[in-house]
Formats: structure tokens, sequence, C-alpha cells
């Protein structure tokens, strides 16, 4: 009896070890970074995630409009200034993320010379500190990243991938211009969806239904889980008067391999003793 008593809770505790297991390997979604640009300033982040912060640019461009709670490009000037803005953390999506940016731009015409916004996750290791006034997704430099190129200027508008491996292998893929940006100042919400896998990306704008798609498995054009991401902007003249009034990123935890095979000798253990 007290063998099978012993088998019993054994059970019970190796069914209670493998939901556990279970639980961590299946972790839910996590905001890591929610601003709406209700802080003293660009760096203060009274959301999620801490704040944003502007890596070389030339003039006046990304401030917060602290009478509206927005993020603005080139916000005081009517000149061709133009820059970068990072968040000052950076984060794994190696378990696949979604970003939602809610928007408004004035002006995406190709007839204002250099007029150029996009904005997306661009990899650490390029565009922060060594290089200067990176164009990210409007041109095949100086960056590795996903995102939105606002513009018709220059560079394709839409969901573009762009490559930069540091070797002298640049390229831009533009994964879709099915959804297209509004200019005139309208209020629009983007999200931009990619698995885990790295394979597959969806996007929508306004709720409509998602664009969806697939990265090649291997070569230039699969997207690289490898790296750590940074959310970034980059814009070009004032002219365009974009307006970020909210971003918010969410990403997918992958299974941490010290918890699985911490709870997998845990069973183990249990097991062995309750054979005694």
């Amino acid at each position: 009896m007290k063998r099978k008593g012993n088998r019993f809770v054994g059970g019970a505790v190796l069914a209670t070890v493998v939901l556990l297991i279970a639980a961590v390997a299946a972790a839910g979604p996590v905001v890591v970074y929610e601003n709406v640009f209700d802080g003293a300033d660009r760096g203060d982040n009274p959301g999620i995630g801490g704040g944003m912060d502007r890596a070389l640019g030339q003039g006046p461009v990304w401030e917060v409009d602290t009478d509206t709670n927005q993020l603005l490009g080139n916000a005081r000037s009517g000149t061709n200034d133009r820059g970068n803005v990072f968040t000052e953390s950076a984060w794994d999506l190696s378990g696949g993320f979604r970003l939602e940016v809610v928007f408004s731009i004035g002006n995406i015409s190709a007839g204002q010379s250099a007029n150029r916004v996009n904005f997306g996750v661009a990899a650490t290791d390029h565009g922060r500190e060594d290089n200067y006034l990176a164009q990210y997704l409007c041109g095949d430099r100086n960056t590795y990243g996903i995102g939105l190129n606002m513009t018709t200027e220059f560079g394709p508008q839409g969901l573009n991938h762009v490559i930069d491996d540091k070797a002298g292998g640049d390229d831009l893929f533009n994964l879709s211009n099915d959804q297209t940006i509004l200019g005139g100042g309208a209020t629009q919400t983007w999200v931009l969806e990619v698995d885990g896998t790295g394979t597959t990306w969806s996007y929508s704008l306004d709720g409509a239904e998602a664009t969806t798609g697939t990265f090649a498995a291997a070569g230039a054009d699969a997207f690289d889980f490898t790296r750590e991401y940074q959310i970034f902007g980059y814009v070009q003249r004032a002219e365009n008067d974009i307006k970020i009034d909210s971003v918010k990123l969410t990403v997918i935890p992958e299974p941490t391999t010290t918890g699985v095979m911490a709870l997998g000798a845990l069973a183990l253990l249990i097991r062995r003793r309750l054979r005694r």
C-alpha cells in the first residue's frame, strides 16, 4: 500500500512538474515598451521600457510636444534637418514580436525633396553609434531592420526589410506596399507582427485585414533573430509633419533553457527518490 501511495504521489508530482515545464515553454506575450509621450522630454517615459534617445542628427529633430503628448519629427524647422531616434532599451525578439505605432503624417509626396520618414526595429549593432544619419528603411544602407517607410520620395513606401552585413552586402527588400500610408494628417494605427520562427510577417493599417508574407528560409532576406533590436525612427525634412502618438512593443519570450532544465532535473530527482 505504501508503494502504491508513493507511486500515486510520484505521479501527481511528476504531472505537476510537466505542467510547470509546459508553462515555462509557453510563456505568454509581454509588453516591453509602451510610450504615449506624456513625459517631460524624449528620454522620459512614465510608461514601460524607458525613453527615446536621439542618436546623431542635424538640426532640431524628434522632440516631444508636452502640450499634445506627441513625438514630433523636425518640429521646429522647415530646412533639411534630419536624424534618428532610438529607444534607450533593446530586446531579444527571437520568440516573435508585435509593434504598434499610432501616428499621423502631413505630406508623403515625392514633390518635397528629401522628404523621408520611416519607423520600425533595427539591430543594435547597426546604426546607433557607428552610423551617422543612417537613413534606414528608405535605402539599402547603414542598418539591419524591418519597418514602415511612410514617404514616397526615396525608396518604396510600405513594409521594408533592409540589410547591411557590414561586409559590403547591402540590400533593401520591399515586402509589401499593399496598404497605403495616407498623408493629410489623418491619425493611423500601424501594426507589424513577426513570428518566432523568423519566417512569417504581417502588417495592417487602421484595422484592415492584415497583409501577410514570408521571409526567405535562408540567405540575405531571411530575418536574423540572433541580434537584439531597438525601436527606431528616421526623419528628414520638416514638411512631412510626422507626429507619433504612441508606440507599443510586445514580445513572446523564448522559454528559458535554464528553467526547463531545472524543472527536468527536479522531476528526475523526485522520480528516483520515490522508487526507493
